[in-house]
């Protein structure tokens, strides 16, 4: 094989490491190339700290100031060891729409990370953390450990959430809403997050359900989806 040849097989063998990374809907599952990579010894470079490690910031701080970072023992443990960033995929940041930063982002890149919730692998886009940190306004100490599929799973279990409590309150809930909280309280206690005993309570409230209306599909559907929870519970 010549050297073109071997260049494009090492190059497919470390793109293909993303083929089980989990998917964005906007940016893929790959790293997205800029051909930009700062040196993170420059000082005019300032790079987000989920692009560096600890290794790296001693040693830009050796060169910068002649002076080891404090305490530098001690923070070893909540650093990784390697470079988490994917050379050459950086975008240059707008320091001045950032929120209130102690220290300036100079640029972004796209980081490595594994997913807190399901153990997946995704990549934190260089142009995501700009929408994040430019537009949406989040500090840039906010930092994302879940991955968009994951991210997307809380969202919609928080608006679940949030409209079962507003039902559970509501003092004019009508039979309609109550078949709309109980669906809710089932769909949270699949997920995991409420017990069988809750579902189970709110087997009750469905006696304000009309009969007529008991003979529907949705209605049985929901009925057997509490029984399943509740012999679920039960083992």
């Amino acid at each position: 094989m010549n050297l073109l040849g071997t260049v494009k097989a090492r190059d497919k063998a470390f793109e293909s490491k993303y083929d089980k990374y989990a998917e964005h809907p906007r940016f893929g599952h790959r790293p997205r190339r800029t051909g930009l990579n700062p040196d993170p010894y420059d000082a005019s470079v300032n790079l987000h700290y989920n692009a560096t490690n600890l290794d790296e910031i001693r040693r830009r701080l050796l060169l910068l100031t002649g002076e080891d970072l404090p305490n530098a023992k001690q923070l070893e443990p909540f650093w990784p060891k390697g470079l988490p960033r994917i050379s050459g995929t950086a975008v240059k940041a707008e320091p001045a729409k950032q929120n209130k930063p102690t220290v300036p982002v100079t640029h972004y890149f796209d980081v490595e990370r594994v997913c807190r919730r399901c153990s997946q692998p995704f990549i934190f886009f260089a142009e995501e953390q700009k929408h994040w940190y430019e537009e949406l306004g989040f500090r840039l100490e906010v930092d994302c450990v879940l991955c968009h599929p994951c991210r997307k799973r809380e969202q919609s279990l928080a608006a679940k959430r949030a409209a079962y409590e507003r039902l559970v309150k509501s003092k004019s809930r009508d039979w309609r809403e109550t078949l709309q909280m109980v669906n809710f309280a089932v769909s949270l206690s699949e997920e995991g997050v409420f017990s069988g005993r809750v579902v189970e309570r709110m087997r009750a409230a469905l006696k304000s359900v009309p009969a007529e209306e008991r003979n529907r599909p949705s209605y049985k559907n929901l009925i057997a989806r509490i029984k399943a929870i509740s012999e679920q519970d039960k083992k």
